[in-house]
């Protein structure tokens, strides 16, 4: 099933992947607004790779809601992934 929600979050994935985090962030969030993801699985993607473009783009309101992801995510290695780029958003 390749529905308009599942094409839109596969070129934010796409581009986010090509390093254009700037881009991809407000096609991810437009979705997290508008709750247009079907599946679970798509939907814990969609805030992990939003969670990711915020705290690269230095978002500080990012990083609350990446604690949030991390302590309440099903998908551990997501949670751990999460957890190295907040470390490195501290780095900076």
């Amino acid at each position: 099933m390749n529905n308009d929600a599942d094409a839109a979050f596969k070129t934010a994935a796409d581009l986010y992947l090509q390093g254009r985090e700037s881009i991809a962030y407000p096609m991810l969030s437009a979705q997290q607004k508008q709750n247009t993801i079907l599946d679970a699985t798509t939907a814990m993607e969609s805030r992990y790779l939003l969670l990711k473009s915020r705290l690269k783009l230095d978002d500080a309101g990012a990083e609350k809601e990446a604690i949030n992801f991390i302590e309440t995510t099903y998908s551990e290695p997501h949670g751990q992934m999460l957890s190295f780029h907040l470390g490195e958003y501290f780095y900076r």
